[in-house]
């Protein structure tokens, strides 16, 4: 008896099916509003667009801002350069991995990337010593100028994707593409102080670190 009464109840407090005609128009104006998938890129893929539009851009805003390569140039920072190209491509690969949910980079790993300004610093101190002047704060801005397109390249490719652990992921493109602002100055700026490098070259990528993981949080 009370089977039954379950089923006469659920009979009637189910929602009642549309009638045919109402059913198919439904059917047909989700259909219209239908857009095929476009699939993205492979991480590896979108690092590399990113890494190569990013180095184009970098170079054409220093151009235009004045800066030039250093003549001679330091044997030391034509060794660097490489490395620290190498890492933003690295990190821009990181960033797009962390981006695909279910097949992410280790995020110890990719924790352990967000070192590379304390390794920089490490190596600066290392070979320059604590002296020395502090120097133009115009280093700073014209750093930020020749990273924001990189920036927002890598910002919008990390956008495309859904990053499950998007601070991190931020942080790191953001990172990534400050390298470029900081390989711009490492090959145009004279002085060899470390106060200088630290506080004016070295902080254009923790700028842009910190911009990069708060703009995730609102994508």
């Amino acid at each position: 008896m009370s089977d039954e009464l379950d089923e006469s109840l659920g009979r009637m407090l189910a929602p009642a099916a549309p009638p045919p005609q109402v059913a198919a128009r439904i059917r047909a104006g989700i259909a219209q509003d239908l857009k095929p998938v476009k699939p993205l890129l492979a991480p590896a893929a979108r690092a590399l667009v990113a890494a190569s539009s990013g180095l184009v851009v970098a170079i054409a805003v220093a151009w235009a801002a004045g800066m030039r390569p250093l003549s001679p140039m330091p044997e030391a920072r034509i060794t660097t350069e490489p490395l620290l190209f190498a890492a933003a491509v690295f990190g821009l690969w990181l960033a797009m991995r962390l981006a695909v949910p279910g097949a992410p980079a280790p995020r110890r790993i990719a924790a352990l990337y967000l070192l590379v300004p304390v390794a920089f610093a490490v190596a600066v101190l290392a070979a320059l010593g604590t002296h020395g002047d502090a120097g133009p704060i115009r280093c700073l801005l014209l750093g930020l100028a020749v990273a924001a397109i990189p920036w927002a390249i890598a910002i919008v490719l990390l956008a495309r994707g859904y990053a499950t652990a998007p601070v991190l992921a931020g942080a790191i493109a953001g990172m990534s593409a400050g390298l470029f602002g900081l390989m711009a100055l490492h090959l145009t700026c004279p002085m060899e102080s470390a106060p200088h490098i630290l506080l004016f070259h070295a902080s254009v990528v923790v700028i842009a670190s910190a911009l990069g993981a708060a703009m995730a949080l609102l994508l």
